[in-house]
């Protein structure tokens, strides 16, 4: 376990247990305990490494705010120098699948710009570098799960059409754009399918539940991007709303369905 803040509150991190787990964060002290899970992202807790390895190479100062942020933006963490100390600002949140309780905290912690720094950035390397070093970090490796396939499957179309962006005609960029919405509504059928299956379960586990949501809805947001943009490339006017959401411009029809 690593603690950020002596005196006061503090923050409390603990490493998953597998490479592609879940940090479980929680804060303490004064008439406030919480506990929340944070999930990683593409490559793990990598970023997380960096962030602090970053603050403590420039332990001296900097200007302005470091920021890093876990891969659903339930914990949050911007450092700023004071001189001799570091002040992280943290947000902690947690979603349920009853809204109304769900909750969002924010606090302060702060280290020594020396001893305590140095200390935080080796515990963090510690705790977390064993999972970070299971990813390959100049591309992720597909899994055997199949809604972790088709998500890989998206962020490879993905990458596709996003190098042929600056070198490519219109026409070609509009079939690589159709083919990545193609992929992100592929991933959202088997992650909402997932999210159903999990449901039934005679013990729902809550916390799967809830990740399996997060990729649902992640994949359904997708899928509505990348429609939009297969009807630009292929020179189409999206439909415009005014301020009150009312439709004002209904576009082009488009006869792919998009």
């Amino acid at each position: 376990m690593i603690r950020l803040g002596w005196n006061g509150r503090r923050l409390e991190l603990t490493a998953p247990t597998k490479p592609d787990g879940v940090l479980t964060a929680c804060v303490r002290g004064g008439d406030i305990q919480a506990t929340a899970w944070a999930y990683p992202g593409h490559l793990g807790f990598g970023d997380l490494i960096d962030f602090f390895a970053d603050l403590e190479r420039h332990w001296r100062g900097w200007k302005g705010a470091r920021r890093w942020e876990s891969g659903e933006g339930e914990l949050t963490m911007t450092a700023r120098h004071t001189g001799s100390h570091v002040l992280l600002d943290v947000g902690l949140r947690c979603q349920q699948l009853d809204p109304e309780r769900d909750w969002d905290l924010r606090f302060s912690v702060s280290l020594d710009a020396g001893e305590e720094l140095t200390h935080a950035a080796t515990e963090v390397q510690r705790e977390f570098g064993w999972a970070d070093r299971q990813y390959d970090r100049s591309d992720a490796v597909p899994s055997s799960d199949p809604v972790d396939e088709a998500a890989y499957a998206y962020e490879q179309d993905e990458r596709t059409y996003l190098d042929l962006v600056r070198e490519h005609p219109r026409p070609e960029l509009a079939g690589a754009a159709t083919r990545v919405q193609t992929a992100a509504a592929h991933w959202q059928a088997l992650a909402w399918a997932r999210v159903i299956a999990l449901q039934a379960l005679d013990e729902p586990d809550e916390q799967e539940i809830h990740s399996a949501v997060i990729s649902a809805q992640a994949a359904e947001l997708l899928t509505e991007l990348w429609w939009d943009v297969a009807k630009v490339q292929r020179g189409l006017r999206l439909p415009r709303f005014d301020r009150t959401g009312h439709m004002i411009d209904p576009g082009d029809p488009d006869e792919n369905g998009c």
